[in-house]
């Protein structure tokens, strides 16, 4: 089976959709997968070994083109025909759009296989959606929009690839604590100031344990005006790769260099401000820590640039609390800061959850219900009187979720009163889901999770099983 992936976004980004590679790789070990993407990032194709092959296509040149008065439009056209040529002569049995943006949509028009996946046109005009979880992609991932789910899992389910959770990060021995001190947007930069602070800090808590920074080649002149040479690194992609093997830690922001770290089993503190944000891209590695900014304008949208004066989001983010989070990492304590900044990546309901340290709770049970929702399993309305097969389906339904949130409240060790404190808000704090015909559904099914949940510590009973199918639904919901 050969399959082509999508993915004209940004170098992070085609690091995260190595997981798509990955996990088709593990469903189909003889599959054979190639990339499409921007000629700028060829220097990626080390870093994703699961491609075999790599088409590139030349946007830059392309806008230069289409700008500049001297050059003829033809040109442009010329290029991309030849691209498109290119890649319908390999024949593909499946192509996946992981990038969801104009340029990929139309090219998926033109592009030819026995299977399309992801966003697409046809003949011009937009392909419904296949299921939920690319109606909620499109939603939530292609606008300034909050998420429940990080980027991949809602990438890989609405491809329709079985996903793999990542694995734990690694217990290394003292060796080199690494700080990337750039990204690559100026508003997800946490300051050179502040991290020559810390790695001053660091090193003289722990003598043990080399700090160095970490930047690209062009990037040096920059971070020189706060480091010494011998205090940062300048490794290409497949160096950064190597090193990131075997250093003890790294503290980043949201870029490229903390997806390779993730994947390379380094255990990362990452800093989230400016336009990122944890739930969607966090480190996907369990373990992996957060720490995100808590000014009123973060996340911000990321095609636009600051407003403010100062950049608060930076600056809500200590040093000591940077520092005594790492302190706690490096002498394998417990971590004891309970603050609703700090999170770590962990699983709930199979899927991938950030978990934070002050509370979490109420997030995690929400997420439970969205995705039987968004799975299709999750009951859309109240059942009364004789019920069909569909009907049942859907109390069994309710039901299962049910005992999956009581599962989690009682692994958490959560009584009746503290659930009755995390969830006043509930109805509140539900985001109506737009593009729903709907939207009311969703809300009832979060309602009707929260009361089962009420019940049940009210009354301090287990729940039964399904009754007897000669009882209509409403006799049914009340027996459990």
């Amino acid at each position: 089976m050969k399959i082509l992936i999508i993915s004209l976004l940004r170098l992070g980004d085609i690091l995260l959709h190595r997981e798509l590679a990955r996990s088709l790789k593990a469903q189909n070990p003889d599959c054979q997968i190639h990339f499409l993407i921007y000629s700028q990032f060829q220097s990626v194709g080390p870093l994703v070994p699961e491609s075999e092959k790599w088409h590139v296509l030349d946007r830059k040149s392309l806008q230069r083109i289409l700008v500049e008065r001297q050059q003829s439009p033809l040109t442009a056209y010329t290029h991309l025909e030849s691209v498109i040529s290119e890649i319908n002569g390999e024949k593909y049995d499946l192509i996946l759009n992981a990038t969801h943006n104009r340029l990929s949509v139309r090219m998926m028009d033109l592009l030819q296989a026995q299977e399309k996946r992801g966003v697409a046109l046809e003949s011009g005009r937009k392909v419904p959606d296949v299921n939920s979880w690319q109606t909620y992609l499109n939603e939530n991932f292609s606008s300034h929009q909050g998420s429940r789910f990080h980027y991949l899992e809602v990438l890989h389910r609405s491809l329709g690839i079985s996903m793999q959770l990542p694995e734990a990060a690694q217990c290394r021995k003292p060796g080199v604590i690494l700080l990337q001190l750039l990204t690559s947007d100026v508003k997800k930069n946490w300051g050179l100031e502040k991290f020559r602070e810390l790695k001053d800090r660091l090193q003289k808590r722990f003598p043990d344990h080399q700090v160095l920074g970490l930047c690209s080649p062009q990037e040096k002149e920059q971070v020189s005006q706060h480091f010494q040479w011998h205090e940062f690194l300048t490794p290409n992609l497949e160096d950064a790769r190597d090193l990131l093997k075997e250093v003890r830690l790294l503290i980043t922001g949201d870029t490229s260099i903390q997806h390779l770290a993730a994947q390379q089993g380094c255990p990362v503190v990452s800093l989230f401000m400016g336009s990122a944000d944890p739930v969607k891209t966090a480190p996907w590695q369990m373990g992996a820590w957060v720490i995100q900014a808590q000014s009123d304008c973060s996340p911000c949208v990321h095609s636009q640039p600051c407003h403010q004066s100062k950049h608060l989001c930076a600056q809500s983010i200590e040093v000591t609390t940077v520092f005594e989070l790492v302190e706690s990492l490096i002498e394998k304590q417990p971590v004891r800061l309970a603050r609703k900044e700090i999170s770590r990546t962990g699983k709930v309901a199979g899927g991938f959850f950030l978990q934070s340290m002050n509370s979490s709770l109420e997030k995690q049970i929400e997420q439970i219900v969205w995705n039987a929702y968004l799975n299709g399993t999750a009951p859309l309305m109240e059942i009364e009187g004789d019920c069909s097969a569909e009907e049942i389906q859907a109390l069994q339904s309710r039901h299962a979720m049910f005992r999956q949130a009581i599962a989690l409240l009682q692994e958490n060790k959560i009584n009746f009163e503290t659930v009755e404190k995390q969830f006043p808000a509930w109805k509140d704090s539900v985001l109506r889901w737009k593009l729903h015909p709907s939207s009311i559904r969703e809300t009832q099914v979060l309602m009707q999770i929260r009361e089962d949940v009420f019940n049940h510590f009210s009354n301090q009973k287990e729940v039964s099983h399904v009754g007897n199918s000669e009882l209509n639904a409403s006799e049914r919901f009340a027996q459990a």
